[in-house]
């Protein structure tokens, strides 16, 4: 998989609901301030959007939290199987 050189980060869910729809193709969900119950919230949210609009979407993985790697997309251009979050 190759992966654009440009591509959106922000800081939650809300954003990505406001911007995929325009048209954004690769987002990255970036939080680092978040408990575990908020930080799989804004996952599960996310993943939703930018699958309804085929965006793909990158959980920046900042060591280990099992809710990141939990996402079924993708955590830093790695692609992971299925795992509930």
């Amino acid at each position: 998989m190759k992966l654009d050189p440009f591509y959106l980060i922000v800081d939650s869910s809300a954003w990505i609901e406001r911007l995929v729809p325009l048209g954004v193709k690769l987002v990255q969900l970036r939080i680092k301030d978040k408990d575990e119950f908020s930080l799989r919230q804004q996952i599960r949210s996310s993943m939703a959007i930018c699958e309804r609009h085929g965006c793909q979407l990158v959980v920046n993985d900042t060591g280990g939290s099992p809710s990141k790697k939990a996402a079924t997309s993708s955590i830093l251009a790695k692609r992971i199987s299925h795992e509930p979050i």
